[in-house]
């Protein structure tokens, strides 16, 4: 049976369908610029607590020689930068795993929009569906690469933001507490 005039093969009308994609599209963008506020937030506060804590400890005069005849007191600020990054690395990982889920279904919207497949199926209801809260990544597995190149920018950049800071200070403590006389 085929549909009636002026309605998709479910019932719904086209204008209906348009409105709503529309709407979500713009809902999409919202929640990607809301994501990546959040993701800035999480970076700017790692970096102001991580770098002000270690001009606490190396910025006053002499404050790595102070730091080098109390390796203890470098291995715990080193511990703390360690324990920080691993907590803000994780708010930063599950935060760009939501935006990448939603710029996902943001293009695949985008797809369809261009090319005249606004139908009302179950991959629709799908991608009107997801908003970095659900699981809508398993729903296709065609999209699964698109997701993983989105994501894997964001895990390039949270490996390049965390790792160092905590690397250097947890080296440069083991340095000084296996060479206790190398400052001083």
């Amino acid at each position: 049976m085929a549909p009636a005039k002026g309605r998709s093969a479910r019932g719904t009308p086209p204008e209906l369908l348009r409105e709503v994609v529309k709407t979500e599209l713009a809902g999409k963008d919202a929640a990607i610029a809301a994501y990546n506020a959040v993701l800035w937030k999480v970076r700017a506060g790692y970096v102001a607590i991580t770098y002000a804590l270690l001009a606490f400890g190396f910025g006053k005069e002499n404050g790595l020689l102070l730091l080098g005849a109390q390796p203890q007191l470098l291995l715990v600020v080193a511990i703390f930068v360690a324990l920080l990054s691993v907590a803000a690395g994780t708010l930063d990982d599950a935060y760009s795993e939501k935006k990448a889920l939603v710029v996902v279904a943001k293009n695949a919207l985008m797809r369809r929009v261009c090319e005249g497949r606004l139908d009302a199926d179950a991959d629709l209801a799908v991608l009107l569906g997801i908003s970095g809260e659900s699981g809508g990544r398993r729903a296709d597995p065609g999209r699964e690469a698109e997701f993983t190149r989105i994501h894997g920018h964001d895990r390039r950049t949270w490996a390049a933001l965390y790792i160092p800071a905590p690397a250097a200070l947890l080296l440069l403590a083991v340095v000084l507490l296996v060479f206790p006389g190398l400052l001083g």
